[in-house]
């Protein structure tokens, strides 16, 4: 072999071993890259494992800021907790407004394409917006919250750990339950001190604000049907527009026949009015049954009848006496008419009281009969565990918590009662002029089967009917003021806003 074939051969042999040797190189090359893809893969599938995990968890949706309002920021949890309070306020009646519970509240439209989401939504805005001027407007001006308000706010607390032991759960599941998923003990707690602070602030506001004679004479002369006492007797004499049919339900009356139905209707409503003109009111009566008119003598709620507006003229005083059409609330159209004589009216000047009152309602069966037995042993067993204390304002606040009175009026407190709230027998003994704090009674009220326990506590120092007028311009000045503080302070959406709810 020469020379210069075995260096040909030589060099063929180490190309061939250099080949071999490159393959298996790149061999492992692929597969060194095939484990770096598979590990980068895996990092890449783990953080997104992670983000889901972490999104799922509301870390970043609880803290997206939904609104601002000046330079404060709201998140998500600020919100829901008004949204929810609003929606369980609803409770058992929500279908009477047409919300089903069991179905999405975007997908139900509350109002012209306006869905109940919508509603809650806003409101919980609203409400945000509110109690944020306050309580900023409380702590510029130094305002703290009173212990009165620390002690409510850690009762709330308490009511809330009460409930969730009931349900078997803790107390951060129950918050969540209640008020969306991002709830948490701490933000119950912050949320209920900033509402708190807000409620007593707005309450000092309101109270200081100063109202004048004229404003009082004012408000009295625009409401003397509510404020004034009134006797007066009414008939209402309706007539038909429609004929009834069991198989085509109620159809429309040819317009002849009601306008003669409209005035048979005047005719008889004119005799009832000339009999009480006349002062024969058992005439009256027995007209009334005899063209089948309805007695609405005296009846609670003026302003909301079909003669509110004759009544709230002044000049129907001590006297006076009208025929006044009744009109369908939706189309105005006449129905009927009233016969009113106003037996007596004048502006009473009597005080009103306060009292501590304790409602004992009887339960009923499912056709809808109280038990009024059994209530009247369970009014009695209270009233003998009060008397068994020293029967003081303290002992009936205990006894009233015992008894899970009314959450509306904190120790059955009502200040300022008139003599339009109760009934005949309880509105006696109230207004008793020998009535003196300490004093207290059992009563029995059939017209909203229950038993009442009252506790005297005094005499109001205004007239009642000023003391009405002082507060609503009270009210009145309150929620312009307010109105202008939030609107040089608006609320401003923010993209967290979509997490509510």
């Amino acid at each position: 072999m020469s020379a210069s074939r075995n260096k040909k051969e030589r060099k063929l042999g180490a190309d061939s071993l250099n080949t071999k040797k490159m393959e298996a190189q790149t061999a492992a090359a692929k597969a060194k890259r095939k484990s770096i893809l598979y590990i980068v893969i895996g990092v890449i599938v783990a953080v997104l494992i992670a983000a889901l995990l972490f999104w799922d968890s509301g870390f970043l949706q609880k803290r997206a800021t939904a609104a601002t309002i000046g330079d404060q920021k709201f998140k998500v949890v600020d919100l829901d907790y008004f949204y929810y309070s609003t929606l369980n306020g609803y409770g058992s009646n929500a279908e009477t407004y047409g919300l089903d519970l069991k179905k999405p509240l975007d997908e139900q439209e509350a109002y012209d394409g306006y869905t109940w989401h919508d509603v809650l939504t806003d409101n919980a805005l609203d409400s945000l917006n509110s109690v944020a001027v306050l309580a900023n407007q409380a702590r510029a001006a130094g305002y703290e919250l009173s212990e009165k308000g620390q002690e409510d706010v850690q009762k709330a607390l308490a009511n809330a750990e009460s409930y969730a032991s009931l349900y078997g759960t803790t107390v951060e599941h129950y918050l969540k339950a209640s008020y969306g998923k991002y709830m948490t003990v701490k933000d119950y707690t912050r949320l209920l001190t900033e509402i708190q602070l807000a409620g007593e602030y707005g309450q000092k506001l309101m109270d200081e604000t100063e109202v004048s004679e004229d404003e009082i004479n004012a408000f009295y002369q625009e409401h003397t049907a509510d404020l004034d006492t009134i006797n007066y007797s009414c008939y209402l004499v309706p007539f038909e527009t429609t004929s009834k049919n069991d198989e085509q339900g109620e159809t429309p009356l040819d317009a002849e026949t009601i306008e003669a139905n409209r005035q048979q209707a005047e005719a008889h409503a004119q005799e009832i009015l000339n009999a009480l003109v006349a002062g024969n009111a058992e005439q009256a009566a027995n007209l009334a049954t005899t063209y089948g008119a309805t007695d609405n003598s005296n009846m609670a709620g003026i302003s909301y009848s079909g003669y509110a507006d004759w009544m709230a003229d002044p000049a129907h005083g001590t006297g006076s006496y009208g025929l006044v059409e009744n009109k369908h609330a939706s189309s105005d159209e006449v129905i009927g008419y009233f016969a009113i004589y106003v037996n007596e009216r004048k502006l009473d000047e009597y005080n009103g009281v306060n009292l501590r009152v304790l409602r004992i309602a009887a339960a009923s069966d499912q056709e809808g009969n109280f038990d009024m037995e059994d209530c009247k042993a369970r009014a009695e067993k209270i009233l003998s565990n009060f008397e068994e204390t020293g029967k003081t304002s303290e002992d009936f606040v205990q006894v009233y918590t015992n008894a899970s009175g009314d959450p509306r009026y904190p120790g059955g407190l009502r200040e300022n009662v008139s003599k339009r709230q109760f009934n005949d027998a309880m509105t006696q003994w109230m207004f008793d002029a020998n009535r003196v704090q300490g004093d207290y009674q059992l009563f029995e009220s059939p017209e909203d089967n229950s038993y009442y326990l009252v506790f005297f506590e005094s005499v109001s120092d205004l007239p009642y009917w000023k003391s009405v007028c002082i507060s609503n311009v009270q009210q009145n000045k309150y929620a312009d003021w307010l109105d202008e503080q939030i609107t040089a302070t608006p609320i401003t959406k923010a993209s967290g806003l979509k997490y509510v709810g």
